[in-house]
């Protein structure tokens, strides 16, 4: 099996698996602490609250979750993200490499074939032929 073969049926595999990836969302759960001050006058923490966090149109934009299933149910959709991220760079990767080898395969049939020689359909080439610009108008005007 050559390597266009081995580069076209990674690449179907991928584009399987990118089918068959469900709800997605880009971000990160982190978990917040509070800091409070106590009716004594010390100082504490409350806390952890998980808070999604995600960027949108070079804004940082943070939810607070309420239910820990919740934030399990966000970070599987985020690795279900980063899985996506990973996928469609190793797609972009062995498009890279096909593009490369038809290129190749190209050069290397230009090489391979000479082009064939200019002549008339009856046989040799006119007289002026190949003689640069003045010699075929002189030889139009004979």
């Amino acid at each position: 099996m050559n390597r266009a073969n081995v580069l076209q049926e990674r690449r179907e595999q991928i584009m399987a698996e990118l089918a068959q990836l469900g709800a997605m969302r880009r971000g990160s759960v982190t978990a917040q602490m509070v800091p409070v001050q106590r009716a004594d006058g010390t100082r504490g923490e409350r806390g952890p609250y998980p808070v999604y966090t995600y960027k949108d149109r070079g804004k940082t934009r943070s939810r607070r979750l309420h239910t820990k299933g919740e934030a399990e149910r966000y970070r599987a959709q985020i690795q279900v993200f980063r899985r996506f991220q990973a996928l469609t760079a190793q797609l972009l990767e062995i498009g890279e490499r096909l593009a490369e080898l038809a290129l190749a395969a190209d050069d290397e049939k230009k090489l391979r074939a000479p082009s064939p020689a200019r002549t008339r359909p009856g046989g040799d080439a006119p007289a002026g032929a190949g003689r640069g610009r003045r010699a075929c108008l002189k030889f139009a005007r004979q």
